[in-house]
């Protein structure tokens, strides 16, 4: 089985929490049935718990990683 391709997607401090539900709002969809690729976001922590709750849908597994 071929190795799929990670897409990471990092940001850094300049989404507040609203702007991070507005984002998975927006970038979800986009993704909706994607299998090809791993796809990895990677907010700041600030915005973990948002992101959290946003990502936790059918096509999304969120896995949170500490230090």
């Amino acid at each position: 089985m071929p190795r799929k391709k990670l897409i990471a997607a990092n940001w850094k401090m300049y989404k507040n929490p609203s702007q991070t539900d507005e984002f998975f709002r927006g970038f979800l969809p986009l993704i909706f049935g994607h299998e090809r690729d791993e796809i990895v976001v990677c907010p700041p922590y600030i915005d973990l718990q948002v992101a959290l709750e946003s990502a936790s849908g059918d096509n999304t597994s969120p896995r949170p990683t500490t230090p």
